[in-house]
């Protein structure tokens, strides 16, 4: 079995410091001793390009998957398929998150050592690398409803109970930032989305990861994040209507903005 990745990553905050979680990832590894840690040279590069270095260890892999959340994972990576994903790590005691741009394999490599960050409170949540594929978050079953019968989404994913994400797949290439953000906005519009989170690099949750204020059974036990739905990767149907619309309120929004900049008596 190959050993879960060394996890080249940046770690920042939410507020406008910045620092490295390793607090967590060193009681992990000291924990366990005995265990070999073998490195993969493989480049992970980061988003912020500030590199520091998180050490998995092979049985971190394998503790507590088993071979269902890998599938799962796996189904997302294969609805949303990209060359690389961005993946964070939050946590919601201290605001701190580690990010790393990894590969799908090395994802499924490291599901060990995210498992283990999610079990001891943090958000773990991801998004394909680049820009083809748009989050609509915060939709309830009736807003899903609209959105399905006018568009395809690769994937639905249930982020608690009656609140859902979807993503959906507007490009074979990736789009400007901008017109993926305002695709994702009138989206977010149409269809009772989160407005403001309705950007070209938003983040959902990662099904089989927990998300750490979501209820949790009557029984006690926690609630997974799941996949409701996935098609084989194609581009939307109605993509080209998104591009279009996203392209008009980008024309509309700049000029607003030179109207805004003329002088008060028109130049004269």
């Amino acid at each position: 079995m190959r050993a879960a990745p060394h996890i080249t990553s940046t770690s920042t905050s939410t507020s406008t410091s910045t620092s490295t979680s390793t607090s967590t990832d060193a009681r992990l590894n000291t924990a366990r001793p005995a265990v070999q840690t073998r490195q993969v040279t493989d480049s992970i590069q980061s988003q912020q390009g500030v590199l520091t270095t998180v050490a998995c260890t092979k049985d971190d892999a394998r503790m507590s998957l088993g071979g269902r959340a890998r599938d799962v994972v796996a189904r997302w990576c294969s609805a949303l398929p990209a060359r690389d994903y961005l993946v964070a790590v939050r946590n919601n005691s201290d605001g701190r998150c580690v990010q790393a741009r990894i590969s799908r394999g090395d994802l499924l490599a490291a599901l060990g050592w995210l498992r283990h960050r999610n079990a001891l409170g943090a958000h773990v949540v991801a998004r394909p690398w680049g820009t083809r594929h748009v989050l609509v978050d915060g939709l309830t079953p009736g807003c899903l409803e609209r959105l399905a019968a006018q568009h395809q989404p690769a994937i639905v994913i249930e982020a608690e109970p009656g609140l859902l994400q979807a993503w959906v797949t507007v490009a074979e290439e990736d789009v400007e930032a901008p017109v993926a953000a305002a695709v994702a906005r009138t989206l977010a519009r149409a269809f009772g989305g989160l407005i403001p989170t309705a950007s070209a690099r938003a983040l959902g949750g990662l099904p089989a990861f927990t998300h750490p204020a979501m209820q949790r059974h009557p029984d006690g036990r926690p609630r997974f994040l799941r996949i409701i739905s996935c098609i084989p990767p194609r581009v939307d149907g109605r993509s080209a209507d998104l591009l279009v619309q996203a392209n008009a309120e980008l024309a509309r929004m700049a000029a607003r903005r030179g109207a805004g900049a003329q002088p008060a008596d028109g130049g004269r």
